[in-house]
């Protein structure tokens, strides 16, 4: 072979080649962090994640997954044409959260060069009342079948404004409040009475929500335990 073909076989699979790499998907989320900063426990927070294929092939998305079940992710479609864009609706529900949080979106493509991206989610799960001291789960104690107990436990004010009380309500019709309505000074804490009649011997584990005039946390979740014998 002379060293005119060498040279033009080079240069033929150099373009060829050139040319393979060009035509082929390619991802592009349009942000890779979210910060979420304050979310009130049990707020429910959604950003768009938006996927560009900045490809010249159809870009198929093979899957999205995130770090726990606290996190969804919703696609419209499973493939994104060349120039276009998709929207991955990401929800982040804070039940059950307490302060510094991070969540992890993973998409996974036909990207030959980035078959997974990620992207994160960070803020701080906070609340206007927190009992003293604070606990992620109210362990109301035991109680016989039938046998009403009461216990009291104390809730602060974690804000410098007077936070209004409307109502304690809760779906678990074996738990009562003895508190209905009345307004917490800024710091202070109030007492609040629970009366809780198991209806059979087992473990009971539910939510109460105190509902405030507050529009940034008008409904606070607080999770409770007792158990029956």
């Amino acid at each position: 072979m002379t060293p005119h073909h060498k040279t033009f076989k080079s240069v033929f699979f150099t373009l060829f080649f050139a040319s393979f790499l060009s035509a082929q998907p390619a991802i592009r989320l349009n942000n890779t962090l979210f910060t979420l900063g304050a979310i009130y426990h049990g707020e429910v927070k959604t950003v768009p994640l938006i996927v560009r294929n900045t490809g010249t092939q159809p870009l198929n998305i093979l899957g999205v997954e995130t770090s726990c079940g606290c996190t969804s992710a919703k696609r419209s479609v499973n493939a994104i044409a060349p120039g276009t864009e998709d929207t991955i609706t990401v929800s982040f529900n804070s039940l059950g959260f307490s302060g510094s949080i991070t969540k992890i979106v993973t998409v996974r493509s036909n990207d030959p060069v980035q078959p997974q991206v990620e992207a994160r989610l960070t803020g701080t799960v906070t609340t206007l009342l927190e009992t003293i001291p604070p606990m992620q789960m109210i362990n109301l104690g035991t109680s016989h079948t039938g046998t009403s107990t009461t216990v009291s436990f104390l809730f602060r004010n974690t804000t410098s404004e007077q936070i209004t009380i409307r109502n304690i309500v809760s779906v678990d019709t074996t738990i009562r409040m003895m508190f209905r309505s009345g307004t917490v000074a800024p710091h202070d804490s109030i007492t609040i009475p629970f009366i809780f009649t198991p209806s059979s011997s087992t473990f009971v584990e539910n939510y109460f929500y105190i509902e405030t005039t507050d529009s940034r946390q008008p409904r606070i979740p607080f999770r409770f335990m007792y158990i029956g014998r």
